[in-house]
């Protein structure tokens, strides 16, 4: 990881101009402006997407059903969105669906789903169901 002034990079939920801000690649950031958890992608410069969380320790389902149009339309539709899933302890068959319905719902609209702090037990399942191929995952 390594400090970073961003680019031409903006907030994707209040548009305010992040150039010249610091970040460390490979961690999360708040924006000064909204507040929105920002996740900064290790590249240069670096690309910052909307980081959301899935706080509960089992993931049977999103809780917010509305997830995807918050994404489309609080979040300004960025390019990525990153759903950290590092809390997860077990998943339903019905939440890793789920996962899949949610990355469906933001395709059509160009954006990218990536897990963030997929743990080894949803690794897995993701690999052996063949879905490990479909999300673009970070640490």
């Amino acid at each position: 990881m390594t400090e970073n002034r961003a680019g031409a990079a903006a907030c994707p939920a209040c548009k305010l101009d992040l150039a010249g801000h610091p970040f460390v690649s490979g961690t999360e950031a708040v924006c000064p402006g909204c507040g929105q958890t920002l996740w900064v992608f290790p590249e240069d410069p670096p690309s910052i997407a909307p980081l959301l969380r899935h706080a509960d320790t089992t993931l049977d389902a999103l809780h917010d059903e509305k997830l995807s149009e918050k994404v489309i339309q609080d979040l300004g539709r960025p390019a990525r969105v990153v759903f950290d899933v590092g809390s997860v302890r077990f998943a339903t068959s019905a939440g890793v669906g789920r996962l899949v319905t949610f990355k469906a719902r933001l395709d059509p609209a160009q954006v990218s789903l990536v897990l963030r702090g997929v743990p080894d037990q949803l690794r897995k399942t993701l690999s052996t169901l063949g879905l490990d191929s479909i999300f673009e995952m970070v640490e």
